[in-house]
């Protein structure tokens, strides 16, 4: 017998279930323009930052059409500043009508057309600085880049499907797990006052791979398998979450402590009532918690060699 003091607190509670690890964001990199893809400046499998340039597609067309513009905008510039002085002196000669009103108003007409003309050359080279600036591809997110899907030399465009590289963010990554549907009541209580901390172990039941916090409930309940779908955000700097698709089909049923590929949600945000718990020891060997009516009280523990199958329940 193993003597042990009870005594009388709170104590964390924990729901668990089978989980996926999903990227926190994936990004297709597109090009925005088309033209020659002349450099491609990372590698597969390299880890970039948000703004980094990953590849450049031929400039020059670019900067052609920002030179055309540039010179259509000096050309319009010197047509409207002859044009305001038309209208200027036109008024002159109408106050002392030396020439027809008519041809106050042709001028003056003349004046806002180049004007109008002007704002176009503007625009046109505002378009062709945007191109250039489209044409260095960069990351739209912090993440890690995957198989290359263009090779340098290849003309690309912006209505491509497959895109240029696909970028995954994988810290932090989301853990996609299901829980019974009679547990929501208690989850969306203690959402309220605070985060839940999750904890994510292997598929041994034992590893510890994360822990983070939980993000949201899913806004809709599985009819046919009763559960609802809860994300977790974990951050990985160690990368020992890798992200894979989410299982189809009915998610997998809910498991006690220490199953594989656990994801173990805790509950304990703000200090608790007491729960009346079944009397055994939990199976990570650490206390065991039972009903009230103990405390200050001794108890003994046998030592038992293990069991099969699943600890038991309350």
């Amino acid at each position: 017998m193993l003597p042990a003091t009870v005594v009388r607190r709170d104590v964390p509670v924990y729901l668990e279930g089978i989980g996926n690890v999903v990227a926190y964001k994936t990004v297709t990199v597109r090009s925005l323009v088309d033209g020659r893809l002349v450099q491609v400046l990372f590698s597969e499998g390299q880890a970039v930052r948000k703004g980094e340039v990953l590849a450049q597609i031929d400039p020059r067309p670019f900067q052609v059409q920002l030179h055309q513009g540039e010179g259509a905008l000096a050309r319009d510039r010197a047509q409207l500043e002859n044009a305001n002085l038309m209208v200027k002196r036109d008024k002159e000669l109408v106050g002392k009508k030396l020439i027809a009103q008519q041809q106050l108003d042709s001028d003056q007409a003349v004046a806002g057309q180049t004007e109008g003309a002007v704002r176009i050359d503007q625009a046109a080279i505002e378009s062709a600085r945007l191109n250039l600036d489209y044409a260095r591809i960069t990351s739209p997110v912090d993440g890690v880049t995957g198989v290359r899907l263009v090779d340098p030399g290849n003309v690309v465009h912006a209505t491509d499907p497959g895109g240029i590289v696909v970028v995954t963010q994988l810290d932090p990554v989301a853990v996609i797990f299901n829980l019974p549907q009679d547990e929501l009541p208690r989850i969306s209580d203690q959402m309220a006052h605070g985060k839940l901390g999750v904890e994510v172990y292997g598929r041994d039941g034992a590893t510890a791979l994360g822990k983070g916090e939980l993000e949201l409930i899913d806004n809709q309940i599985n009819q046919a398998t009763s559960t609802l779908r809860l994300k977790a955000i974990v951050p990985n700097p160690e990368r020992h979450l890798m992200a894979q698709p989410v299982r189809q089909g009915p998610p997998a049923p809910h498991h006690a402590q220490g199953c594989a590929g656990g994801t173990r949600l805790d509950l304990a945000a703000r200090p608790r009532r007491h729960i009346r718990l079944c009397h055994r020891r939990r199976p990570d060997g650490q206390r065991a918690a039972g009903g009230g009516g103990l405390a200050g009280k001794r108890s003994g523990h046998r030592r038992q060699g293990p069991k099969r199958g699943r600890s038991g329940g309350c």
